[in-house]
């Protein structure tokens, strides 16, 4: 019988990381924190990254927030929404 070599080959894993993704009035660090705290705005930021874990919107004009708005962001922890012009309303 013969004798046949095996050889191993470590291919290392490559891991799939998204870029972090800051709008332009906010500042934003790699650990997934988002500080768009104090800057006027009046909508809840798009191009947030699928990756923030904290964001940080108090001080702004903000007056709606959607499902939708949220449903991406799987990996937020904190969301700050204090001193905006959020209302509630109740489907009857």
């Amino acid at each position: 019988m013969e004798e046949t070599e095996i050889e191993t080959f470590l291919v290392p894993a490559v891991a799939k990381v998204e870029p972090v993704v800051c709008p332009g009035e906010c500042s934003c660090t790699e650990e997934g924190a988002v500080d768009c705290a104090g800057v006027d705005l009046m909508d809840f930021p798009s191009e947030l990254s699928e990756s923030t874990r904290i964001l940080s919107l108090q001080n702004n004009r903000i007056e709606l927030l959607t499902v939708e708005d949220l449903a991406r962001l799987q990996q937020l922890e904190t969301l700050n929404l204090q001193n905006n012009r959020l209302t509630t309303q109740g489907k009857n």
